[in-house]
């Protein structure tokens, strides 16, 4: 079934802005250490830096509607984190990124 969120409770601007000033390892230790990602994860540019709200999507591997509903209801500043299993597939490529891009959202 699917399930969509539209009315979103969103962090304070002030507040996502001073963290923006630290890194991810710093508030992963000031906040309990909860949040951190699996250390696979790693960036493909390492000079690429963003802080922004965090805007969750749930997809089916190799399915990316979920994606595109989210780019649509995602505002500027935010940040799509995407669950859709482990998967050698990508479903994120230019067209999608072009998206994002002219809504503004961060990455």
């Amino acid at each position: 079934m699917v399930h969509v969120t539209t009315k979103i409770d969103r962090a304070d601007p002030a507040v996502v802005k001073g963290l923006a000033a630290f890194s991810a390892a710093t508030i992963h230790e000031a906040q309990g250490r909860k949040g951190a990602l699996d250390p696979a994860i790693k960036p493909i540019d390492r000079d690429t830096h963003f802080c922004g709200p965090a805007f969750t999507v749930v997809c089916h591997p190799r399915d990316n509607i979920m994606l595109q509903v989210a780019i649509s209801y995602a505002q500027p500043g935010d940040v799509l984190v995407v669950s859709s299993g482990d998967q050698p597939a990508g479903q994120f490529g230019d067209v999608l990124a072009n998206a994002c891009a002219a809504r503004g959202i961060a990455a």
